[in-house]
């Protein structure tokens, strides 16, 4: 099957969704092309005519990129299945350009819930190329990681809490409007690392030097975010407002949200709250037979079994892990599920390595 993915700008989280799919559906013959939704240049439209008439399939990522083809290729758009991916919760509700397509997508419950009549499939980030960090740092770094450096990301008000707290803030994205990043460059100070137009490798580096990742976006504006899922797996903790798929991810181990708007950010204060550097806590009893290896924090530990570095762990029927190894009487034993890699801290959680 020939499939035509539509795409806003190259280097977006959309974009980089849609490449996550072409490595991984070798099967298919995927190509993306990026369709400016206000700016097209010719050589773009050129191109999406001659794979509209190519593919067997046009999967839209972007709904106004979308509309640029319909509203000048009418006759090439409607001569193929059409598969409409909405990414944003705004507009996901709009009738008249959903109406357009055999097939509409969402990615969170949120926007799910605007068109019920949509398919619901979750982001999901390279595995190859965000794998968990165990170098944690000891630095005091936050990043942000935005598309674009606007008020809505509430980036200004996590650079001047960085900056009174003297923590180093590296910030990622792209500037959107200039005088914005003014203001966010001023009250960052000498606090403030900016990088755009960073490379995977750059970031995953980025990803590795901080302690933590903060989201502060404004509600009804994210449907992800993608660096959310990205520092989970690298094992950088997350602070963020309950925005996007938040909801749908939250076990109330695997990140912290917190309430309040986005100038409420003092509480950023990581001797005040600890709790924000606890590093993806998990029920170890829902990892194993999903994960073959992986490194994980857990206070699912059996009460006076108390592990040291290199002890054995043993699964056992509750879920639960312990230095100790059971026996039902009757042949039954628990598993060794891997070792742990720590003893257990101030707040009751050990490091495990599963090891399947």
């Amino acid at each position: 099957m020939k499939i035509f993915i539509v795409i806003d700008k190259p280097g977006t989280a959309i974009d980089r969704l849609a490449q996550s799919v072409k490595k991984y559906s070798p099967h298919f013959e995927i190509e993306i092309l990026a369709v400016h939704p206000k700016r097209p240049d010719a050589i773009s439209l050129s191109r999406a005519v001659e794979l509209m008439e190519w593919c067997d399939v046009i999967d839209v990522h972007y709904w106004k990129s979308g509309e640029v083809l319909r509203q000048n290729f009418k006759k090439q758009f409607d001569a193929k299945p059409k598969i409409l991916f909405h990414f944003n919760p705004y507009d996901a509700d709009n009738q008249e350009v959903n109406s357009a397509y055999d097939l509409v997508v969402v990615g969170n419950n949120e926007i799910h819930s605007q068109a019920p009549y949509a398919h619901l499939i979750p982001y999901g980030v390279d595995l190859d190329t965000f794998k968990f960090n165990e170098d944690y740092t000891e630095e005091n770094v936050v990043n942000m990681t935005v598309a674009r450096i606007e008020g809505k990301k509430g980036v200004r008000e996590v650079a001047q809490v960085c900056n009174e707290l003297g923590y180093k803030f590296k910030l990622v994205g792209r500037i959107s409007k200039p005088g914005y990043m003014d203001e966010v460059r001023q009250v960052g100070g000498d606090n403030l690392e900016f990088f755009e137009n960073v490379t995977d490798e750059k970031m995953l580096e980025i990803y590795r030097q901080s302690a933590i990742h903060v989201c502060n976006s404004v509600d009804g504006f994210e449907s992800g975010t993608l660096p959310i899922l990205e520092s989970m797996i690298m094992g950088v903790p997350v602070l963020t407002r309950g925005v996007g798929h938040v909801p749908d991810l939250l076990n109330d181990k695997n990140m912290v949200v917190r309430t309040g708007e986005q100038d409420d950010v003092e509480d950023l204060n990581f001797d005040r709250h600890p709790e924000y550097l606890q590093r993806n806590v998990v029920d170890i009893g829902s990892v194993v037979g999903i994960a073959n290896e992986g490194v994980f924090d857990t206070d699912q530990v059996v009460s006076g079994n108390t592990p040291a570095q290199g002890n054995p762990a043993y699964l056992h029927p509750n879920g639960q892990v312990s230095t100790v190894q059971l026996d039902d009487g009757v042949g039954a034993v628990s598993p060794l599920v891997g070792t742990f890699r720590s003893s257990l801290d101030a707040n009751g959680f050990v490091r495990l390595l599963v090891d399947l």
